[in-house]
C-alpha cells in the first residue's frame, strides 16, 4: 500500500506549478478591482444547507469547534466559463482539433482558474481574518481554508448552529454566508460548512457462504460479472487494466487487508490500492466502510490489474476536487448519491475541470428510485420527483441499476473455478426491489434534473423531449437478490445497489482505456466526458447495450404526495432510452472493440442570422445548416445556444439539411452576442457546431419591456393556509428611458383581470412593477405561458411572453396547519359544565413528512397529555390530517381571546410547530337546533371523466343564523371537491361537486366543517368520500377487530375486511414489514397506505395506520385499478382480544387456576409508544422494557376482579397485536368467568376463563 499525504507544496500560492509556454498567452487579468472592504459585503446565495432548518436547531456550536478544510468556489468570467464550455464541446466532437486534446492542471489555471494575483488576494483576506489557508487548487479555481467556528462565522457573516436531524446531531451556518463586496465577481460559493454527508447507495447484507447459488439467489463473483457482460473476452485478450488509474473517492479509512482478502478469496492477482488521504483524518465509518469496500473490491474486480487509488477526506465532495485537481487517476468513481434540490450546482464547475483533463467520471443514479429527495429507509416517496446529485451533472456518467430477469431460464450452473457459477448473459430488468423486504425503497435511480438544461449530445430515440438533463445514461446489474459480494470485517457480504454498477462500469471505463491506448486510438490517455459517445453509439450501434425494456422504478408513494399517480411514482423501462435504465446495460467487449463506431461521418455546421443588428422589439431568425461532406443528409435536431452551452435558446429539427428558429431580441443580453448552433449528430453522422455574432440594441424610439419570471422553474412549496403552494414573482422592466402602460396580461391565452393581480400598470421610464404571485392545484410538472401587452408614451405598443416551468417540490420541509372554522366559539349553557365552549381543530401536514405530535397548548393550558384522547392518534401521516374538539369548561364568564398551539417532530428529529387564534362568546340570546344530512356522503366516479354531485341538507328549526362551510383539509390534497355556497343564512341545500380531472383512481376523503352562529350545535361536520375508477362488481360488505369480529376500530389495529371481488388471488404476506401492496391489491384509510396481512377475493387483513385519527374513516381498496370503499368508526382505543389463552407450558388453554400465570394478545390497543412504523415490528435485540406498549393504560379482569398485569407490549415479530402476560386473581370466582381487558376506559369484549 501507498499512502501520500499532501501539503501546501504544488498546491500553494508560492508553488502553483509551471504554466505550458501556450498557456502563458492566455494569462488572465485581475478581476478583483478594488480594495477587499471587509465593511462592504455581498450574500452568497444557494450556501446553506436546506437539511439545517429551524425546527431541527439545538443553538450554537463551541465557538471553538475548528472547521477544517472548508472549500471556497472561485468562479471563471463569463468570458472564461463560455470559453471552457466551448472547449468541452470541442474536445468530444470528432471533426474538432482539440478532440479528446485534455489539458494539465495548469494549464486548466491559465485558462480558466484565477489570475495568481486575485488568488494572493482571496488569500490576503482569509489570513487578515485569523484563517489558515490550507490548499489553493492547481486549476485556481478552489482553496482551503481552517479556523475555528467563531472565526470562520465572523469571516463569512454568519454563525454556526448544532441540528438534529434524522437522530443525527449535525451542525452547519444558520444563515447564508457572505463575502467582502470586492470579491463578489471571483468568488462562487463555498463548501465545507456543515458535516451532513451524502448518503451511500450501497444495499448490503450478510452472504450465506458459500451457498453462491442455493434456490433462487446467486450471488456474484467477479467471474460471474465477466461472463455475464462479457468481460472475460476482454480478459483474453490482455486486456485487464494494466497500466490505467482508477479514483474511488470516499469519507472513511479502511483496513486494505479486507481488500486483500477478497482478491485472494476470488483468486484475482495481488494489487493493494493506493490511499490518498486530504485534510483531516475523517476516522473510520461503519456505514462508508460499506460503500468503500465494495466501490475498492468490484473496480478492481473488473479491471484486475488496474491501479485502484483510494482518495480519502471528511467529505466525498471534497475527496471529488482533490481527485481531479491532481489529475490521480483518468477514471473515477462517485458512489453517494444526494437529493438534488439539496445540493449546489456550482459543484458543476469540479466536474468541468475533470472533464477538460480526460477524467471519466462515473456516479451512481441512486437507490430511491425516481424519489432522491426521500429520506434513507422510507417505505413510501412522500417528496415528489427528484434527480440525484452528482449523477445528474452533464459531465458526470450516471449509472443506474438492472436486476437479472431469469426465471424460466437456466442462466446458473454449479459453483466452478473461482466460485463462480453464471453460465451467459441473463436478460435484464429495471432493478427495483422495493418490495422485496428490503429497508425502504430500493429501486433504479432515474429522472429529470432541475438543476441542468438538456445537454446537446444527449439526444436519440426515447429521449424525452423535456429540455433537462435526464438520468441514467447506462445501467448494470443492481439487485441485492443477485448480489455483489464483498469481503469486509472479517466476514463475505453480499451488496447491491447502483453503488455497485457505478464502480464495476468504472472498471469497465479503465479497460476501455487499455484497449484504445494499446492499439494507438489514444494522443493522451483517457476520454473525458463519455457521455457523448455513448449517445452516438446508441444509435450507430445494435451490439453495444442490452436494451433494458422490462420493469420500473416506480415506488409506492402516499395518496397526495406530488407525482404520485395510481398510488406510484418513478418510471418504466421500455425500448431505446428510458428514465430507469438510460442506454441499457452493456456488453462490455463489443462496447470496447466498437468504441470507434460512435464516430460516424464527419459534419459541417454552418450559422448565420437574418440581421447582424437588432433592437430589444425585434426578433432573430437563426439558421443552422448541416452538411456532410463525403455526402448523404445529417438528420436529428440543433440546439441554439447563447454565451455557454446551458444558456438554451431552443432547438429545431433539420429539414433537408437546415434548422430554423426566431428568437425574440429580449432573450439575448444587450451587447454584441456569440450564438452556437450546436448539431449533436445521428446515427451516421457525427456532430459539429458553428456560431454566429448579432448585436442587440435599443430601439431608437419607444419603450422596451424586459419581462421575467422567478424562479424559473417554479418549484412546489408547502402549501399555505389558503392551499397555494406555488410562489413566484412577475417582474416588468423598462430599460429604454419611455414610460409605458401595461394594458393586456394572460395565462396561456386566457385573458386576465389586471387589478387582480397589479396594483399599477404604470411603468416608469427604466423602472420596474413587480408582483408576487400564487398557485394551487397545478398538475406539475407543466409549463404555463405569460403573456403582456401594453403601449408606452409614445404611442408604440408591444407585447412579451415568458415561459415558465412549474415543477414538483424543490427543498422540502415539513410544515403543518392548525385550522378551525371561522367565528367566535359560543357558549352552550345547556352542555356538560366540563364542555360549555367546544371547538372543533384540524392539524393538517403539508409538506410530506410523518409528524409525531409532543406538544399541545391551549392558551397557558397544557393538553400534551390529552394528544390522543383529543384527536385518537398521536402521529400525522405525511399531508395528512387528525380532527379533534377542544373543551372548556367550569368558566362563568367567556374567557378571553385565546390561541392553541401544537408541535411535533418529523421524521424522528427536529421540531415544526402551527399555530391557531381564537375567540370566545358569551350564549346567543336565542338559539335555533342545527342539523344537517346526510353525515356522510359517497361521490363515484367510474371514469375520469365523470364529475359527480351530491346534495346535503343544512337545516335549523328556528331563525335564519349565519353559517360558513369550509372545506378540511385544505390545498391542493382537496382541490377537487367544490361546495356551492361558502357562506349563507338560514335553511339550504349545499351542492356538492367531485372532479376526478388529475386524480387518479383511487379513494379520495373531506370533511365539510360548518360552523352557525346562534345554533346548537354551533359546529357540523360532514364525512365526503370520492372514489374514483369505482365498479359494479366490486363491492365491501363490513369490516371487524380480527380477533374479536368487533366493529369498533383504533391505529394500528388488524382489521378484517369483507367483501366481494377484493382481489384476484389468495396472498399471505411473506416477510415484515408488511407490504402495501400484494397480487396488485392496496389499501388507504383516510388517504393513508395501510399495509397488509392477507389477500383473497372475499376478505383482506390489514393494519389501520396509526396516524388514522378518531371520526369516520374512508377505507379504500384497489384491485388492479378497480375501487371500492367503506366508512367505519375509528376511536382511540377499541380492544378486541384472542379468543384462546397460552399457559406457562406453551399450551393453548381455556382453564386456569387461581394465581396462573396466562398469555393472550389484543388487537385495537391504539397508538404505542415508542412509536413503530406501519406494518413494522420492533428491531431485533430490543430489550423487553424497550417493547411498544400502549399508550393509555392497560388493565384486565377476571369475572370483575382486577388481575396483575405482568406485561403489555409488542413482542418482535408481531404487527399490530399487543401480547398480555397477567395472573388470575386469587380471588377470581370459580366457573366460567369473562376476560375483559381495558384500555384508556375503552373495555373489549369479553372472552371466557374456566376458573378452577
Amino acid at each position: 500500500m501507498s499512502s501520500f499525504r499532501p501539503g501546501r507544496g504544488s498546491g500553494s500560492v508560492v508553488a502553483a506549478g509551471v504554466l505550458l509556454a501556450a498557456s502563458s498567452l492566455l494569462a488572465q487579468q485581475d478581476r478583483i478591482a478594488s480594495p477587499v472592504d471587509i465593511s462592504r459585503s455581498v450574500v452568497l446565495k444557494g450556501n446553506r444547507n436546506p437539511r439545517a432548518q429551524a425546527q431541527y436547531d439545538r443553538g450554537p456550536v463551541d465557538p471553538s469547534l475548528e472547521l477544517a478544510y472548508v472549500t471556497l468556489l472561485l468562479k471563471p468570467s463569463p468570458e472564461q466559463q463560455s470559453a471552457l464550455e466551448q472547449l468541452l464541446a470541442e474536445q468530444q466532437t470528432p471533426s474538432s482539433p482539440n478532440y479528446h486534446k485534455w489539458l494539465t492542471p495548469e494549464q486548466y489555471a491559465g485558462r480558466f482558474g484565477l489570475s495568481r494575483g486575485d488568488v494572493a488576494r482571496v488569500v490576503s483576506w482569509l489570513e487578515s481574518a485569523g484563517l489558515k489557508v490550507n490548499d489553493v487548487a492547481r486549476g485556481r479555481h478552489w482553496m482551503t481554508f481552517t479556523g475555528t467556528a467563531a472565526r470562520v462565522g465572523s469571516a463569512l457573516r454568519t454563525g454556526f448552529h448544532r441540528y438534529v436531524v434524522e437522530g443525527e446531531m449535525r451542525y452547519a451556518n444558520a444563515t447564508e454566508p457572505s463575502v467582502p463586496a470586492a470579491l463578489a465577481d471571483v468568488v462562487a460559493g463555498v463548501r465545507g460548512l456543515d458535516n451532513f454527508r451524502e448518503r451511500s447507495s450501497a444495499v448490503s447484507m450478510p452472504a450465506d457462504m458459500p451457498a453462491y447459488t442455493s434456490g433462487s439467489t446467486h450471488y456474484m463473483a467477479p467471474d460471474d460479472f465477466a461472463t455475464i457482460y462479457r468481460v472475460n473476452t476482454l480478459y483474453q485478450a490482455g486486456i485487464d487494466g494494466a497500466g490505467q488509474k482508477i479514483a474511488i473517492l470516499g469519507q472513511t479509512d479502511i483496513n486494505v487487508a479486507d481488500v486483500r482478502s477478497f482478491r485472494s478469496r476470488y483468486n484475482l492477482p495481488p494489487n493493494d490500492p493506493q490511499v490518498f488521504l486530504f485534510g483531516r483524518d475523517p476516522g473510520a465509518s461503519s456505514s462508508d466502510q460499506v460503500e468503500a469496500y465494495l466501490d475498492l473490491e468490484w473496480a478492481g474486480a473488473v479491471a484486475r490489474n488496474a491501479t485502484i487509488i483510494y482518495v480519502n477526506s471528511t467529505d466525498v465532495g471534497t475527496s471529488a476536487q482533490y481527485a481531479v485537481d491532481q489529475d490521480l487517476a483518468q477514471v473515477m468513481s462517485f458512489s453517494y448519491t444526494g437529493c438534488e434540490q439539496e445540493n449546489t450546482p456550482s459543484f458543476r464547475s469540479v466536474a468541468q475541470q475533470a472533464a477538460a483533463l480526460g477524467i471519466t467520471w462515473m456516479a451512481s443514479s441512486g437507490d430511491s428510485g425516481a424519489n432522491s429527495c426521500d429520506r434513507h429507509g422510507a417505505v413510501q416517496s412522500t417528496k415528489g420527483l427528484a434527480a440525484g446529485f452528482p449523477a445528474s451533472i452533464p459531465e458526470v456518467t450516471a449509472v443506474g441499476g438492472t436486476m437479472f430477469d431469469d426465471a424460466g431460464g437456466s442462466y446458473w450452473g454449479s459453483n466452478g473455478p473461482n466460485l463462480s457459477s453464471a453460465l451467459s448473459y441473463i436478460p435484464e430488468k429495471a432493478w427495483n426491489e422495493t418490495n422485496a423486504a428490503l429497508t425502504g425503497l430500493a429501486s433504479t435511480g432515474g429522472g429529470v434534473s432541475v438543476f441542468f438544461a438538456k445537454p446537446a449530445w444527449q439526444t436519440g430515440p426515447g429521449v424525452p423531449h423535456d429540455n433537462a438533463r435526464d438520468v441514467p445514461d447506462v445501467s448494470l446489474s443492481a439487485a441485492i437478490h443477485d448480489g455483489y459480494l464483498t469481503f469486509h470485517d472479517g466476514a463475505n457480504y453480499v451488496n447491491g445497489g447502483t453503488s455497485a454498477s457505478a464502480p464495476a462500469f468504472a472498471g469497465i471505463v479503465a479497460l476501455l482505456n487499455q484497449y484504445l491506448a494499446s492499439n494507438g486510438a489514444l494522443a493522451q490517455p483517457g476520454l473525458g466526458n463519455i457521455n457523448p459517445a455513448l449517445y452516438r453509439l446508441a444509435q450507430n450501434t445494435t451490439d453495444v447495450f442490452h436494451d433494458v425494456t422490462a420493469g420500473d422504478n416506480l415506488n409506492p408513494c402516499a395518496q397526495a404526495a406530488p407525482n404520485c399517480v395510481n398510488g406510484q411514482s418513478g418510471y418504466a423501462a421500455g425500448p431505446n432510452y428510458d428514465l430507469a435504465t438510460g442506454l441499457g446495460s452493456i456488453d462490455a467487449y463489443n462496447l470496447v472493440t466498437e468504441w470507434s463506431a460512435q464516430t460516424g461521418s464527419p459534419t459541417a455546421t454552418r450559422m448565420s442570422t437574418d440581421v447582424s443588428s437588432v433592437d430589444l422589439n425585434g426578433s432573430v431568425r437563426l439558421l443552422a445548416a448541416v452538411g456532410a461532406p463525403a455526402g448523404g443528409t445529417p438528420t436529428g435536431t440543433v440546439t441554439f445556444t447563447v454565451g455557454n452551452n446551458d444558456s438554451s435558446l431552443g432547438s429545431a429539427a433539420l429539414v433537408l439539411g437546415v434548422a430554423a428558429l426566431t428568437v425574440p431580441a429580449t432573450t439575448l443580453p444587450l451587447g454584441t452576442d456569440t450564438l452556437w448552433a450546436v448539431y449533436s449528430g445521428d446515427g451516421s453522422f457525427n456532430g459539429s457546431a458553428a456560431s454566429a455574432t448579432v448585436n442587440v440594441t435599443l430601439p431608437p424610439v419607444g419603450s422596451v419591456v424586459i419581462a421575467s419570471i422567478a424562479p424559473n422553474p417554479v418549484y412546489q412549496s408547502p402549501a399555505d393556509a389558503l392551499g397555494f403552494s406555488w410562489f413566484y414573482t412577475i417582474t416588468l422592466r423598462e430599460v429604454a428611458g419611455v414610460a409605458t402602460t401595461l394594458t393586456g396580461f394572460s395565462i396561456n391565452g386566457a385573458s386576465q383581470t389586471l387589478s387582480n393581480f397589479f396594483s399599477t400598470t404604470d411603468i416608469p421610464a427604466k423602472g420596474t412593477v413587480s408582483v408576487g404571485l400564487r398557485s394551487s392545484g397545478l398538475n406539475a410538472p407543466m409549463t404555463r405561458v405569460f403573456g403582456f401587452t401594453g403601449t408606452d408614451a409614445t404611442g408604440i405598443s408591444w407585447s412579451r411572453q415568458v415561459t415558465v416551468s412549474f415543477g414538483g417540490p424543490g427543498v422540502v420541509t415539513p410544515r403543518m396547519l392548525l385550522t378551525s372554522p371561522a367565528g367566535a366559539v359560543e357558549q352552550n349553557p345547556n352542555a356538560d359544565p366540563a364542555c360549555q365552549w367546544s371547538q372543533p381543530v384540524y392539524v393538517q401536514e403539508t409538506g410530506g413528512f410523518t409528524v409525531q405530535l409532543t406538544k399541545f397548548t391551549a392558551g397557558a393550558n397544557s393538553l400534551s397529555d390529552q394528544i390522543q384522547q383529543t384527536f385518537g392518534a398521536t402521529r400525522l401521516a405525511p399531508f395528512g390530517m387528525l380532527a379533534g374538539t377542544v373543551c372548556w369548561g367550569g368558566i362563568p364568564v367567556p374567557p378571553p381571546a385565546s390561541s392553541y398551539s401544537i408541535t411535533g417532530v418529523p421524521d424522528g428529529s427536529g421540531t415544526v410547530t402551527a399555530s391557531l387564534s381564537t375567540k370566545f362568546a358569551a350564549a346567543a340570546a336565542t338559539t335555533s337546533k342545527s342539523s344537517v344530512t346526510p353525515a356522510v356522503v359517497t361521490l363515484t366516479a367510474g371514469t375520469l371523466s365523470d364529475n359527480p354531485t351530491a346534495n346535503v341538507a343544512l337545516a335549523f328549526d328556528a331563525g335564519s343564523p349565519q353559517w360558513t362551510v369550509t372545506v378540511v383539509p385544505g390545498g391542493r390534497t382537496n382541490s377537487w371537491l367544490t361546495v356551492s355556497q361558502a357562506s349563507g343564512s338560514g335553511s339550504a341545500t349545499l351542492v356538492l361537486k367531485a372532479s376526478s380531472t388529475g386524480l387518479s383512481n383511487g379513494v379520495y376523503n373531506a370533511t365539510l366543517a360548518i360552523q352557525a352562529a346562534g345554533a346548537v350545535p354551533q359546529y357540523l361536520n360532514v364525512t365526503v368520500a370520492f372514489v374514483v375508477g369505482a365498479v359494479s362488481t366490486m363491492s365491501i360488505g363490513g369490516a371487524s377487530n380480527v380477533f374479536s369480529g368487533g366493529s369498533g376500530a383504533a391505529p394500528g389495529m388488524l382489521m378484517a375486511v369483507y367483501g366481494a371481488q377484493l382481489a384476484n388471488t389468495t396472498q399471505l404476506a411473506a416477510a415484515i414489514p408488511l407490504p402495501l401492496s400484494m397480487g396488485a391489491v392496496s389499501a388507504t384509510v383516510n388517504g393513508v397506505s395501510a399495509p397488509l396481512y392477507y389477500v383473497s377475493p372475499g376478505q383482506l387483513n390489514i393494519q389501520i395506520p396509526y396516524e388514522t385519527g378518531a371520526g369516520t374513516a374512508v377505507l379504500g381498496v384497489n384491485n388492479n385499478g378497480k375501487l371500492a370503499l367503506f366508512t367505519f368508526s375509528v376511536a382511540a382505543a377499541a380492544p378486541g382480544l384472542w379468543p384462546n389463552f397460552i399457559d406457562l407450558a406453551g399450551a393453548v388453554t381455556a382453564t386456569a387456576k387461581q394465581g396462573d400465570t396466562l398469555v393472550t394478545f389484543m388487537t385495537g390497543e391504539g397508538d404505542v409508544t415508542p412509536p413503530l412504523t406501519d406494518g413494522a415490528t420492533p428491531a431485533a435485540g430490543t430489550s423487553v422494557n424497550n417493547l411498544p406498549q400502549a399508550r393509555l393504560p392497560v388493565a384486565v379482569t377476571v369475572g370483575g376482579v382486577p388481575a396483575t398485569v405482568l406485561f403489555a407490549g409488542i413482542p418482535r415479530g408481531n404487527v399490530g397485536v399487543t401480547q398480555i402476560n397477567f395472573t388470575v386473581p386469587t380471588n377470581a370466582p370459580a366457573g366460567d368467568q369473562p376476560v375483559v381487558v381495558t384500555v384508556g376506559g375503552t373495555s373489549s369484549a369479553p372472552v371466557t376463563l374456566t376458573v378452577r
